[in-house]
């Protein structure tokens, strides 16, 4: 546990996205605690309000932001870890393969959807995005198909091994 919140505090710390967010929290809430405070007028008898909650009005403005930046964090380092998963395991299944033809197939079609959608991204983000929950969502019905066949054959494997044994006697060791 304690490497894993020093990965997540080294990327956190690494990461640009993460100083501008906290800048954006402290900015939203000055400004916006600065603003409920200067809408409400308040005369030497009475004010309108509680004057500690509405200067610290900015403040759950604030943690709006730093809500996005946990979801961030968070979201980025699990799709990070499905797609290496999803890869890990179609290349698995692909390499069982005893001819070449099926390995250098999937190494070219993983290398052109990568590029494709990774130049999409810059041109068209929403049909990125859209395509690539799309690829995510074929790669892993693909690899629910394909991994029922390892099993099998896995299966099939072991099932041999057992005859085989069964069949030859075991010979006793001669020194």
């Amino acid at each position: 546990m304690k490497e894993a919140l020093h990965v997540e505090w080294t990327k956190l710390r690494t990461l640009t996205g993460t100083a501008w967010l906290l800048l954006a929290v402290v900015g939203l809430t000055v400004a916006l605690s600065v603003a409920a405070a200067a809408a409400v007028e308040c005369s030497a008898a009475d004010c309108g309000g509680d004057p500690a909650k509405i200067s610290l009005t900015g403040v759950a403005f604030g943690q709006a932001v730093v809500a996005v930046l946990a979801v961030l964090a968070v979201s980025g380092g699990g799709a990070a870890l499905v797609s290496h998963l999803l890869k890990g395991g179609l290349r698995l299944v692909v390499n069982t393969s005893p001819e070449p033809v099926t390995n250098i197939g999937v190494s070219l079609a993983e290398d052109v959807a990568v590029a494709g959608v990774a130049t999409l991204a810059v041109l068209n983000p929403a049909v990125a995005v859209a395509i690539a929950l799309t690829l995510f969502f074929l790669g892993v019905l693909l690899l629910i198909f394909l991994w029922s066949r390892v099993l099998r054959g896995w299966r099939r494997l072991r099932a041999w091994r057992e005859r085989r044994r069964a069949v030859q006697p075991t010979q006793p060791l001669r020194l």
